[in-house]
């Protein structure tokens, strides 16, 4: 419902791609997020809570304070942005099984983008708590989550130079 190409970048935007030194390199296997959900520490599995949102529900609000993070098992979402004018700019797609919501809990004072589900989504919420407790608590986990932040940030400074490049005059 709101646009933007499923590959993470905005239209007119060429089809670029994230400069070679963000894209995934063969090796050994790296730990993925499944991994992480089904090896998570007991105290933490426990506060795992099942969610579901429909087609074109939102999930979080721009600016509203959020005190979860979701971690996306089935379906798609978008994040996205709204200006003041109604225009909307694509941030980033999440897909299974991917992670959102963490920026606020390093960022506290409210959402940082909107995210909509673009299809029905299965998720489980974690308190903002028991997440820094689990980063706490599995050095893996943290540095995939800061891998995860470290793309995301990437991304967004190529949507962002695109998008000046395309409204520049």
């Amino acid at each position: 419902p709101l646009g933007g190409s499923p590959d993470g970048f905005p239209p007119g935007c060429g089809g670029r791609r994230p400069h070679s030194c963000y894209l995934k390199r063969e090796g050994p296997r790296v730990k993925q997020l499944a991994d992480f959900i089904k090896g998570a520490p007991q105290p933490i599995a426990r506060g795992f809570a099942p969610v579901r949102f429909g087609a074109g529900e939102h999930i979080l609000w721009e600016g509203e304070e959020n005190r979860w993070v979701y971690l996306l098992l089935e379906g798609s979402a978008e994040g996205y942005l709204q200006s003041a004018q109604g225009g909307v700019s694509s941030v980033f797609y999440y897909q299974p099984v991917s992670l959102f919501g963490e920026f606020e809990v390093f960022a506290p004072g409210g959402n940082i983008i909107n995210v909509a589900a673009l299809s029905p989504c299965r998720l489980l919420r974690l308190s903002g708590e028991l997440f820094l407790e689990w980063i706490k608590s599995d050095f893996e986990f943290n540095c995939h989550v800061i891998r995860q932040i470290v793309e995301k940030t990437a991304q967004n400074a190529i949507a962002l130079d695109c998008f000046s490049h395309s409204t520049a005059r």
